[in-house]
């Protein structure tokens, strides 16, 4: 059974994204890796309204767009984390797989950085078309962050 890593994505989704099985890499070994703060993190940095417009787009009533920001964001963090995991776990990724009768030599052909830096260019794409949704819809408040205000009683006059 695959454990959420944040509300955006699974450890399912992370393993899909290297090409393992829960056999080879265990939900344990991505949890542990705290890939759910690494997300938080990165996101509260360029996308602080994230949970936000992910609420919006799952919401019954989300429109195409909100539909739309809300899954770039889940492929955000399935990209995020498949890279993050990959540079993480390179020597935790089986290079042989035996049961003592049958071997299997896996990653012989394939570099580890191909596959993470091909996850890092899903990553940014994701990342790229987020800045264009939903930065360039944020909606700007009419209301200032700093009033003047006067008020009717003097502090120092009593």
């Amino acid at each position: 059974m695959a454990e959420p890593i944040g509300p955006y994505t699974t450890t399912d989704a992370i393993r899909g994204g290297i090409g393992v099985t829960d056999n080879e890499i265990t939900d344990a070994m991505l949890v542990d890796q705290q890939l759910e703060l690494e997300l938080e993190v990165d996101l509260a940095t360029w996308l602080p309204t994230h949970a936000t417009l992910y609420a919006a787009g799952m919401g019954q009533s989300a429109t195409d767009s909100e539909k739309l920001i809300a899954a770039h964001i889940t492929l955000y963090a399935q990209w995020y984390c498949t890279s993050a995991a990959i540079d993480y776990m390179r020597l935790a990724l089986p290079q042989m797989i035996s049961d003592g009768k049958d071997e299997l030599r896996r990653f012989t052909e394939l570099d580890l950085d191909a596959i993470s830096s091909k996850a890092a260019g899903r990553r940014d794409k994701h990342r790229s078309a987020l800045e264009e949704l939903a930065l360039s819809e944020t909606p700007t408040s009419s209301v200032s962050v700093m009033e003047r205000a006067v008020p009717d009683y003097d502090p120092v006059a009593g």
